[in-house]
């Protein structure tokens, strides 16, 4: 488990995704449609994000924005919220920070000194919680 990585949550990550603030020691990175993001990543420039999971996040205030929007817009149609989380080595060094629902959790394996693989979640985990949504009694 020496390769592997953890997150915790945090608020003050959560408050920095909701104000669409961007760190300038982040690249950041979202997965899934475009149209509504199931995981956004902002990772430590002195790391190189490995695997095509990812797609990267120009430096555009304004698409930045605009996938925060049609993501809480996605995740509020089916009744979740967003949470921020800081990532880390397991070592404890900051890697980044993480924003998705509570079920989408990464799992962090570190490649190299500098090379890092974030798995997120499914590509399908929205119409995962909309199915469990109309399935479970209220």
């Amino acid at each position: 488990m020496k390769n592997y990585g953890y997150y915790a949550p945090d608020t003050e990550v959560t408050k920095m995704f909701v104000a669409y603030e961007q760190s300038p020691h982040y690249q950041y990175y979202y997965c899934g449609p475009k149209s509504g993001p199931t995981a956004i990543l902002g990772l430590n420039k002195d790391y190189v994000l490995e695997g095509n999971l990812w797609q990267p996040i120009p430096d555009d205030v304004k698409v930045f924005t605009n996938l925060l929007d049609d993501m809480s817009s996605t995740v509020f149609r089916i009744g979740q919220t967003l949470r921020g989380y800081k990532l880390y080595s397991s070592e404890g060094i900051l890697l980044g920070v993480w924003y998705a629902i509570f079920s989408a959790t990464p799992v962090i394996y570190m490649q190299g000194e500098n090379r890092i693989a974030v798995y997120g979640p499914p590509t399908d985990l929205y119409r995962r919680d909309e199915r469990n949504l109309f399935l479970s009694p209220r």
